[in-house]
């Protein structure tokens, strides 16, 4: 069983207003409509024909958003079991699972075994805020600065001009240049308690 997520619809495309399920009893936290729309502006024609890696995809909501808005192939990348079934859910709901690839995985791993799929032009990453020093769970052990790190230095699987977007919670990485070394920030914007960066692989 899945549950409607009320306000959760993709904000532009061909999918644009259709909308998703989520898990029921899951706590998920979505990106905003309005983080999402200044995003995919941001991005524009980036987007149109790109090969889309989406990492922490919860409910599959940013990897459809781009594949609305034009992308070739999405990679949706999740660890829990639930969310990854209603991930299926959506992708069959909206009629585009040629055009995605959904995958398990746990990215305390790494992220050797997505290199196949790619090279990817795109790669949208929107982690628990609970991994990023909100949480008193220690059991949530991945550290997203070094996996951010980690995605450029990973040989085969990013395109040359590829370009990384993210959100955190304000505040998170105020010296980026310090946090996320290999990194190289075009734009960082607030939206209320969270920050939107794009960056690519520093040259």
């Amino acid at each position: 069983m899945t549950r409607g997520s009320g306000g959760l619809k993709i904000t532009g495309g061909d999918l644009r207003g259709r909308s998703l399920h989520t898990p029921p009893g899951e706590i998920l936290r979505p990106m905003r409509s309005q983080v999402r729309q200044a995003l995919f502006n941001v991005l524009g024609p980036e987007v149109e024909e790109a090969r889309v890696l989406d990492l922490f995809s919860g409910s599959g909501c940013l990897g459809l958003e781009a594949i609305s808005r034009g992308a070739s192939h999405a990679v949706l990348v999740e660890r829990a079991a639930r969310c990854v079934a209603v991930i299926e859910r959506n992708v069959a709901t909206f009629g585009v699972g040629d055009r995605i690839t959904v995958r398990r995985h746990d990215l305390n791993l790494g992220v050797a075994s997505l290199v196949a799929e790619g090279p990817f032009d795109l790669v949208l990453i929107h982690p628990p805020f609970e991994l990023l020093g909100r949480s008193t769970q220690p059991s949530q052990a991945l550290d997203v600065a070094a996996l951010l790190c980690s995605l450029p230095a990973q040989a085969g699987l990013l395109s040359p001009s590829a370009a990384l977007a993210f959100e955190t919670p304000r505040g998170c990485y105020p010296d980026p240049k310090e946090s996320l070394p290999g990194l190289e920030i075009e734009r960082r914007k607030d939206y209320g308690s969270t920050t939107l960066f794009v960056a690519r692989a520093a040259v």
